[in-house]
């Protein structure tokens, strides 16, 4: 997923499929010394261990990226979190990425924490995802904050505090939807490719399918409905795990309409977000 923008024309049309000014200068990149080369080496070296995309190397994020991986090169929580926040300037920001941390507002923490990380939750037994998260990223800005005279740590921990239960909350829900649709996903011989192909046949035999972001509006027996956040469409849902949702519950995932029927059916969850985040999350979309 990524975030919307639309086309600066006025077209209505995503800015990556229509008249994209996107700088793809990125792709040349140019070195006054040999010292800046091996600069560049080393960090695509080290930011290789947590996917830094390429583009991302000549950005004002990536030295400090690295050089936080560096202090602590075997932490795995931490690799996991510089994925994610590394994700998240390249991948779902691309040309909105702020220009320093300085420029990084409370609006870019706010929709990092509860948009674009509940994409990222892991589905694990101990459900200790979310913890762990809150953790490393307490760490992160107080290092930066030492870094650059900022004051990202009080603001995240404002945050958290404020909404952390609601993230968690997040966590159990995907991973009981997840069991609900995989109920061999924690066995240690369950194959991920198999059962996910598996899944998509089902998927495949419906003559509609749909990938959507939406609000859980009211349970009635085995039939959920619910509405997009976008569009404010209404889909009237069987076999979905009806048991686990209440109403308000905000979410995405794949459904698919036989022919001729009228009820659609569920197919499988993609991630479960806080009602903090309905506002930033209209802006996701799926490629």
């Amino acid at each position: 997923m990524k975030k919307l923008f639309l086309c600066y024309c006025g077209s209505g049309v995503a800015l990556d499929e229509c008249c994209s000014n996107r700088d793809d200068n990125f792709m040349f990149k140019s070195f006054n010394t040999s010292d800046e080369h091996k600069h560049l080496l080393r960090n695509l070296t080290m930011s290789s261990e947590f996917g830094l995309p390429y583009r991302g190397l000549i950005q004002f994020y990536a030295n400090d990226l690295v050089s936080y991986k560096l202090a602590n090169p075997r932490s795995k929580s931490q690799n996991e979190f510089l994925e994610i926040i590394s994700l998240y300037f390249t991948i779902f920001l691309q040309n909105d990425c702020p220009s320093s941390w300085l420029n990084c507002n409370s609006e870019f923490w706010e929709e990092f924490i509860f948009s674009f990380y509940p994409l990222h939750i892991k589905v694990t037994s101990k459900e200790k995802e979310v913890k762990k998260f809150a953790v490393e990223l307490k760490k992160f800005t107080h290092w930066l904050d030492c870094r650059y005279g900022s004051s990202f740590y009080q603001l995240i921990n404002t945050f958290l505090t404020e909404s952390v239960i609601e993230l968690k909350i997040c966590e159990k829900i995907l991973n009981k939807l997840y069991l609900h649709t995989f109920p061999e996903i924690h066995q240690e011989d369950w194959d991920f490719t198999k059962e996910f192909f598996l899944n998509s046949l089902s998927l495949d035999k419906c003559k509609e399918k749909e990938t959507i972001i939406f609000e859980v509006k009211a349970i009635n027996g085995p039939i959920v409905t619910i509405t997009t956040l976008t569009t404010y469409k209404t889909y009237y849902i069987k076999n979905m795990p009806y048991e686990i949702i209440v109403p308000g519950t905000l979410l995405s995932g794949k459904i698919g309409k036989k022919e001729g029927d009228w009820f659609w059916i569920w197919n499988q969850p993609e991630s479960v977000f806080p009602p903090r985040g309905r506002d930033y999350i209209k802006n996701i979309r799926f490629s």
